[in-house]
């Protein structure tokens, strides 16, 4: 099939202590334009899955079986240069720190236009318009100044709308958000959600959105999947999964997230 699927993962992680089977038997499926949530406790697996289809398993894990196929092609068995390609063009990913994940030495502009530069053969000049216009469309005032500033020069949420403009400047297949509101204010949560829905969407292209909030999942998603102890334990439609689901896990995430929020107040799923 088109799109992102992963049938029957298994990862083992080498530690001091012994092999941690970290992840056990993962099957997940998102069509071309799906939005799909993975939500689990940390440590459930979810960022070591989205790790997995960046092709970018830490050294002492071991795939002891399955495939992350995107479009058909296998990522796990993908070399070091067609995982350079497939990066950028195909899947690309914002995350919880965007000022970590953006170059500290570098404009941010520039890192940007880099990305046009290497995945579609722009002209640098052409590149650095992109850059630019990308910045604008993110929402952030005086694109061309902010384009010549460095990320420790933005603030957490303008840093991670730079990061989304520098995701998506090769229009990816599939964007994974990974935690992308962790950290941010209430309301510049609600704006950088909006930006993945209105960017992605226009491109028709997909998203992983990974969080521990099932509010954002409702939000963004019309999908979602539960993650516990390395397994995927529930999935299906999102407003069925969150106001009707089936595995007492479930239940217990979403008893205890609405007990964290006020005691009271459900979880909205649209």
């Amino acid at each position: 099939m088109s799109g992102l699927l992963i049938e029957d993962l298994r990862v083992t992680i080498g530690t001091a202590a012994g092999p941690v089977h970290a992840l056990r038997g993962v099957d997940l499926a998102i069509p071309p334009g799906t939005f799909l949530g993975l939500v689990g406790e940390s440590g459930s697996g979810k960022s070591l899955t989205a790790s997995a289809v960046l092709g970018m398993l830490p050294e002492a894990a071991t795939v002891d079986a399955g495939r992350v196929l995107l479009d058909g092609a296998d990522i796990l068995k993908a070399s070091r240069r067609e995982l350079r390609r497939i990066r950028g063009s195909q899947v690309a990913a914002i995350f919880q720190n965007p000022v970590a994940t953006l170059n500290p030495l570098i404009r941010v502009g520039d890192q940007i236009a880099e990305l046009i530069r290497i995945h579609r053969g722009a002209p640098r000049r052409r590149a650095a318009v992109e850059a630019v216009d990308l910045l604008a469309a993110m929402g952030i005032a005086e694109p061309r100044r902010r384009a010549r500033q460095y990320p420790h020069q933005y603030s957490g949420g303008m840093a991670q709308r730079a990061a989304l403009a520098r995701a998506l400047a090769c229009s990816p297949r599939l964007l994974i958000a990974d935690e992308p509101t962790t950290g941010l204010d209430a309301t510049v949560q609600a704006e950088v959600l909006a930006l993945i829905v209105d960017r992605v969407r226009a491109a028709g292209a997909s998203v992983l959105l990974i969080t521990h909030d099932l509010a954002a999942a409702a939000q963004v998603c019309e999908r979602v999947a539960v993650m516990h102890d390395g397994a995927v334990v529930e999935q299906g439609p999102t407003a069925q999964v969150l106001t009707a689901p089936r595995d007492p896990y479930t239940r217990s995430l979403i008893d205890s997230y609405v007990l964290a929020v006020d005691g009271d107040t459900p979880v909205e799923a649209r």
